[in-house]
């Protein structure tokens, strides 16, 4: 739940990043209507403690996923809006301006060698002591045999693949802010679709809290409607004063 809480802050920092590092002007409407999202979300992720009250009990655990999420969803936020100036580059500028489909060739080629070399650092000790190859055997029996599971992994990776590629497409019409938002909303479909397609139960606290975040959501488009019909009208110049005649 800590995760999930965590990883709802995305949209705040899509407006620093945007504000601070990028330079783009939000309205205070926009600032506003983030808190309901942000926090509608939050609080339908929340659990209960062992008192019984909304929340969760901070340890070490927790705390380092709290870190570890907010971190992620920083580190989102901030590639959403940097990937969004390489789509509105000039061809100048960038060989991979105005294609999502480029760009996400890019980024994977860039980010494939850092992973790479984090998962032999965290995982190759693993590996080498054998440990690697039981997990594995593990995994597989779990799914019914190796078979099965290299197909559901295929399967993950095409996936996610798909998933990460149309956002890009998405990010091309939205702005990164929206997109932010937009992906805070995914948890919200997600838990519509398993209530609705798998017949999950739903709680008072979680209808509660997308209830609100839906209503943010709405304050955001209009306050959004609102700032951008301002920006394309532009500052009001007042007329030139009219030339006075001189008496003959």
């Amino acid at each position: 739940c800590y995760a999930h809480t965590a990883k709802a802050s995305e949209p705040f920092f899509a407006a620093l990043i945007a504000t601070f590092i990028f330079g783009k002007k939000l309205s205070w409407r926009v600032w506003v209507s983030l808190v309901p999202i942000v926090g509608g979300v939050a609080y339908s992720s929340l659990g209960r403690t062992a008192s019984g009250a909304v929340g969760f009990s901070l340890d070490a655990s927790v705390a380092y996923a709290l870190a570890a999420s907010i971190v992620c969803a920083c580190s989102l936020a901030f590639h959403n809006a940097s990937i969004k100036g390489s789509l509105k580059a000039g061809p100048e500028e960038s060989p991979v301006a105005g294609s999502p489909l480029r760009v996400y060739a890019r980024v994977l080629v860039r980010a494939a060698p850092v992973a790479l070399a984090l998962t032999l650092a965290f995982e190759g000790g693993l590996w080498a002591s054998g440990g690697g190859g039981a997990a594995v055997a593990q995994a597989a029996a779990a799914m019914g045999g190796h078979a099965q599971l290299a197909t559901q992994v295929a399967l993950g990776g095409l996936s996610f693949y798909l998933y990460n590629q149309m956002a890009l497409i998405c990010l091309d019409s939205l702005t990164p802010l929206s997109s932010s938002v937009g992906n805070v909303l995914k948890r919200v479909f997600v838990v519509g679709s398993n209530v609705l397609l798998m017949g999950g139960a739903v709680t008072n606290q979680q209808l509660t809290g997308f209830g609100i975040a839906m209503i943010g959501v709405l304050f955001y488009s209009l306050a959004s409607k609102m700032q951008a019909s301002a920006e394309s009208a532009g500052p009001t110049e007042s007329p030139p004063p009219k030339a006075q005649l001189s008496a003959a």
